[in-house]
């Protein structure tokens, strides 16, 4: 925009800026929305689920953790029954060991992984298809 000289101009610059203005507001209502949407807790566990979809050695970790914290807790409800501070810290003890060891054994997670996936993926057989009117039985 030039200079302003007459009121006629200023009157049509004040209309083309708040124009200008009604389209950036509207740019910014739309990204703060956007931002908003992503982090809501509902969003970011989506997102995360789908990156440990595509990260493979994620999923393992995740699964190797699961299973040696289960691990431990087992074994600890297994050993230790009573109740006294020796044996409450002894078993603390023991599952955090049994955790730590069950964990790091990688093999067992894949092979459930692989179990749990192969259960939710079609089956590759082929279809049959049977014909659609009954005259042919």
């Amino acid at each position: 925009m030039g200079t302003i000289t007459n009121e006629m101009d200023l009157q049509a610059a004040i209309i083309v800026l708040e124009l200008k203005q009604d389209q950036e507001w509207g740019l910014v209502k739309v990204e703060l929305s956007a931002a908003v949407d992503s982090l809501m807790p509902l969003s970011l566990l989506k997102n995360s689920l789908k990156n440990v979809q595509l990260i493979p050695s994620i999923k393992e970790k995740l699964v190797a953790s699961a299973i040696g914290l289960l691990a431990g807790y087992v074994s600890r409800k297994a050993i230790f029954s009573e109740h006294s501070p020796i044996k409450k810290v002894l078993a603390a003890l023991v599952q955090t060991g049994v955790s730590i060891e069950v964990s790091q054994e990688t093999e067992l997670a894949k092979m459930i992984i692989s179990g749990v996936e192969s259960m939710f993926h079609k089956s590759t057989s082929p279809k049959r298809h049977w014909p659609k009117n009954e005259e042919n039985y």
